[in-house]
């Protein structure tokens, strides 16, 4: 599937607004909030990639170190969850 720049940058801005949203669905500080944000960072950083506007290669380590805290936050949360219900 071809898509096109128009379609690309109607993509970024969707993810530049998502980003910006203020809409605290849970304690900004919550670890499902840090989950959100890191979901989004990663697929505007690929949106940056694929648009050219940044050196694949950097942008490949940033999408790297964010697919592991996004890892390491899967992983963290159920613990979290069985020792602080309220979380």
């Amino acid at each position: 599937m071809h898509v096109t720049p128009i379609k690309k940058e109607v993509d970024f801005l969707n993810v530049l607004q998502e980003f910006q949203r203020d809409e605290p669905q849970v304690q900004p500080d919550a670890p499902e909030e840090l989950m959100k944000r890191l979901q989004v960072k990663r697929q505007l950083f690929g949106l940056l990639k694929e648009g050219g506007y940044l050196p694949g290669g950097e942008v490949a380590t940033i999408e790297t170190k964010i697919s592991q805290a996004i890892a390491d936050l899967e992983e963290l949360i159920p613990r979290l969850h069985d020792e602080n219900p309220q979380l």
